[in-house]
């Protein structure tokens, strides 16, 4: 019935009349279909054509917060374009930007409200009643002074709310760490280590190195060589002045790595 049209209408109250199939039903189901509405593919007068519908408004100010919100570019003229396939398959746009059809519809309904027969009216929606309250009163702008206020609010109380927490956690942290520094301390662990006349240490375990790894303090470097040292032909002798000190180091030699056996053991027994 219709190939092409192109409409334009004026801002404000805009009723459509006409006789009975003068064609109000298409005029109102392609608006519809801009607005977010579900296709139905039986009015589609072509199969194998794709549809367009295409409608340009002016949204003002009160909606740039929802455009923003959704990451789609704020324009004075905004277009809104729904595409159907033969399939039945649709996809909508806002600028150009490909939307879904939820966000179609929220945009949709903030820039044009149809009353149609049997069809309930937005005066039951309690947002709505704000808007009218709101612009009845003139305060558009303390209203978007607000949002923004408050969307500062809520970012900063989200702030707080991480920073809180990560104290209480930093804080936990401490006291876990001084409880652990506490119990050394109150341990006495090298008491008289003054008066041994060497200590050898894992360091694997101490430093958490990913080798074998082990050093030693002792008052005679003698002892090293004659301790851990291990020998062959193309080495210094443990007892050259100058040592290769790799080759005195409790790391390479089974008598050291065998301490912590006999440690355990120790502490143990033979039945463990």
């Amino acid at each position: 019935m219709i190939d092409h049209l192109e409409l334009e209408f004026s801002s404000g109250f805009i009723t459509i009349t006409g006789e009975t199939g003068a064609g109000k039903s298409i005029l109102m189901g392609a608006l519809s279909l801009i607005l977010g509405q579900r296709v139905d593919t039986s009015v589609l007068k072509l199969k194998d054509a794709k549809c367009i519908v295409e409608g340009t408004f002016k949204p003002g100010e009160r909606l740039k917060n929802i455009f923003e919100a959704n990451d789609l570019d704020f324009e004075q003229l905004t277009t809104l374009r729904r595409e159907i396939s033969p399939g039945g398959k649709s996809r909508a746009f806002i600028n150009d930007t490909p939307v879904n059809l939820p966000l179609l519809k929220e945009v949709g309904k903030l820039l044009v409200d149809i009353h149609s027969q049997h069809q309930n009216l937005r005066l039951n929606d309690h947002l709505y009643q704000m808007e009218v309250i709101t612009h009845m009163a003139g305060v558009e702008k303390e209203l978007s002074r607000y949002r923004d206020t408050y969307s500062g609010f809520t970012e900063i109380t989200r702030e707080l709310e991480r920073v809180t927490k990560e104290t209480s956690a930093l804080k936990e942290e401490l006291e876990y760490m001084q409880f652990q520094f506490n119990e050394l301390q109150s341990a006495h662990l090298v008491e008289g280590v003054e008066r041994a006349h060497s200590a050898t240490v894992d360091g694997h375990k101490w430093l958490n190195v990913p080798y074998d790894c082990g050093f030693a303090f002792v008052r005679d470097g003698g002892l090293l060589g004659r301790a851990f040292a291990y020998t062959a032909d193309y080495l210094p002798d443990p007892s050259d002045p100058e040592p290769v000190m790799g080759a005195v180091g409790p790391e390479s030699s089974r008598r050291a790595r065998s301490l912590a056996v006999w440690a355990t053991l120790r502490a143990y027994g033979r039945q463990g």
